[in-house]
């Protein structure tokens, strides 16, 4: 009996721990936290209407908007700076 209930305890605490581990980490306003290959910031110039998103990411092969980054945890974990795009 003793054991049974050391046992639920033990569980309870791992899958407590990984609610909480998971959604401070990985979940964080479901935004990426991964480093993108590059970063690009568009300075084209434009005609008439402008283009509100300047900013992109190439994250594995692909264009991704930075909204789908944590800014934060990229600026702050990933060795990677915006390169302008003429």
């Amino acid at each position: 009996m003793k054991n049974q209930r050391r046992i639920v305890i033990f569980l309870v605490l791992i899958i407590l721990f990984l609610v909480i581990f998971l959604g401070v980490k990985g979940w964080k306003k479901g935004k990426l936290r991964d480093c993108p290959e590059e970063w690009y910031k568009n300075e084209i110039p434009t005609v008439g209407e402008k283009i509100e998103k300047r900013e992109y990411f190439i994250y594995k092969g692909e264009r991704r908007e930075t909204e789908e980054f944590d800014i934060d945890w990229v600026k702050k974990n990933c060795q990677l700076w915006p390169k302008s795009v003429f």
